[in-house]
């Protein structure tokens, strides 16, 4: 048996009522884009979820969902010591297999190249881990989600709802982890709770275990993407290369 529990709304995000004009964070640094590029991706996979990766002359091609699966792939192509490169067009993934990748980038000093699509894992952990970052031409690089993002509003949901946090535990090592590459990159440590402000959270599900074992959670917002300014993301340290939307409409 599954016991669920609902709460929804500003309280379980501890965000306020709607202003009556937009805050900083909703106008100038979140953008929501109807990218062609983005829809084609998400309606019509194809390419864009196709598990492959090519190495030629330093640049490691490397395309498709994070997960296990790019990560061997990853691994093996790496382990050469060739790649100087890596050249990714991915939708995103899993949040820990994307840690795995970027930590590898960051002790290899590997630039990464976005073609495409750079979107949840890939923005937030394999792009910002690039030694050097380029855009290329049309590329969009969207934030999704962070590890830190997901283990506070847990707790927050959780103790409204006085529901036992049973995954709280497990949070602890991978918040840590992402904190270190950030650290690392010299990147600002808001930035990941900035991705959960910017998203603008209304609801969280919690479901739990009767047994108490398992638990599980989801969430939705205003937006299901960020894409900040140029400008916040150099204030941020985030620096890089290449194309970036300047407006709602680009």
């Amino acid at each position: 048996m599954v016991l669920a529990a609902l709460v929804c709304g500003a309280p379980a995000c501890g965000s306020e009522a709607e202003p009556s004009q937009p805050s900083p964070s909703r106008s100038r640094n979140t953008f929501y884009i109807q990218s062609k590029v983005a829809e084609a991706a998400l309606k019509s996979p194809g390419e864009l979820n196709a598990d492959t990766s090519d190495v030629a002359d330093g640049t490691l091609v490397l395309r498709g969902p994070v997960n296990r699966a790019m990560v061997d792939r990853f691994n093996a192509a790496v382990a050469s010591g060739k790649v100087t490169t890596v050249r990714i067009t991915s939708q995103g993934g899993d949040a820990i297999q994307g840690l795995q990748i970027a930590n590898t980038i960051l002790a290899r000093r590997i630039d990464v190249v976005v073609h495409d699509l750079c979107l949840g894992a890939c923005a937030q952990y394999i792009f910002i881990a690039g030694r050097k970052r380029r855009l290329e031409k049309g590329a969009l690089v969207g934030f999704v989600t962070s590890i830190k993002g997901n283990a506070v509003i847990t707790q927050m949901a959780t103790e409204i709802l006085e529901v036992r946090n049973t995954v709280a535990a497990g949070f602890g090592a991978h918040v840590a982890a992402e904190e270190s590459l950030y650290q690392q990159r010299g990147v600002s440590g808001p930035l990941p709770m900035d991705i959960l402000v910017a998203l603008q959270p209304r609801c969280v599900i919690v479901d739990r275990n009767a047994g108490g074992g398992h638990m599980n959670w989801n969430t939705s917002g205003t937006y299901i993407m960020w894409v900040p300014t140029r400008s916040y993301l150099d204030t941020a340290g985030v620096q890089f290369e290449g194309d970036w939307p300047s407006s709602r409409s680009e």
